[in-house]
């Protein structure tokens, strides 16, 4: 799963054509019709408190500004949007994860995809790819395909003239999504702080994720 975004390095007027007037401001006037939201520059404090649940070692805290502001895909890409672009299917895209021999740290071992997914017989295929919906994400995707596709999308808007010259589609960096997610709060979660009453029992996410 991914979120798409793109942002503008031009001259200060033409950056100025091409922004948003308020955060969260929508604008989808694109080929696949994807809903951008509008993030505009700012400052704010990246990473967690050293007593935050659930925190990883390295997400010590430090300022970051974001000089220029950008658009941030509203949801993930879906498998729609995917096959516009890529001309691939979920089932394609499941098909090449069952088929590559590489290696993965999951969980302390090393394994294949297919042996992760505990994909075996003939309805491999169809256990591995159940949500198959246009307006769900796509997933099975790669760091690599996903950067093809924001080159390709990027090429046809430019083409039709529906992106500056100066624009691209691109994956976030983690201080944009960081900067995005948060919308200003500076709480474990947007809802507020997550406190972790027992096993799968943290109740500020019921309404935010599944979790364990």
């Amino acid at each position: 799963l991914f979120i798409l975004f793109w942002s503008f390095a031009g001259t200060a007027h033409a950056q100025g054509l091409y922004s948003g007037q308020r955060a969260g401001q929508l604008r989808d006037d694109n080929a696949l019709k994807m809903p951008l939201r509008w993030c505009p520059p700012g400052d704010f404090v990246m990473g967690s408190p050293k007593d935050e649940p659930g925190r990883d070692d390295d997400e010590t805290q430090h300022k970051v500004r974001l000089s220029r502001g950008f658009w941030l895909g509203e949801t993930e890409v879906t498998q729609g949007q995917w096959k516009e672009v890529m001309g691939l299917t979920l089932r394609d895209q499941a098909r090449k994860m069952l088929d590559d021999p590489r290696l993965y740290r999951i969980v302390g071992k090393y394994v294949t995809m297919r042996e992760a997914s505990n994909a075996t017989g003939p309805d491999e295929i169809a256990s591995v790819s159940a949500a198959d919906a246009p307006n769900v994400p796509i997933y099975y995707v790669s760091w690599d395909e996903a950067m093809e596709f924001c080159r390709k999308l990027t090429a046809r808007e430019r083409a039709a003239k529906r992106l500056p010259r100066d624009a691209i589609y691109s994956l976030p960096t983690e201080a944009q999504w960081e900067y995005a997610c948060r919308a200003r709060t500076t709480t474990a979660t947007y809802a507020g702080d997550m406190v972790v009453l027992g096993r799968n029992n943290a109740p500020v996410l019921n309404d935010i994720a599944w979790y364990g």
